[in-house]
């Protein structure tokens, strides 16, 4: 069960930091990013190039959020 929570919580603070991300981006960024979405949703495909293609800077990285969650549930189990 601690790892369904984990993973669960580590996707919620995921999408929150990827959200200030875009908040923070520049409207081209913006741009971009509504058109992957209507594109998507219009085709039901995300063509998107592999991630070792895309640049750093862009990315939300994951493991920061795993490993900020995980961390709080274990000191919340252990107190």
């Amino acid at each position: 069960l601690g790892a369904v929570m984990i993973l669960l919580g580590a996707s919620l603070l995921g999408g929150v930091m990827a959200l200030v991300v875009l908040a923070f981006a520049g409207r081209a960024a913006r741009r971009e990013v509504a058109r992957n979405l209507l594109a998507t949703a219009a085709t039901g495909e995300l063509n998107l190039p592999p991630p070792s293609e895309l640049p750093r800077p862009r990315g939300v990285p994951f493991g920061v959020a795993l490993s900020s969650v995980a961390a709080a549930y274990l000191a919340y189990r252990w107190r």
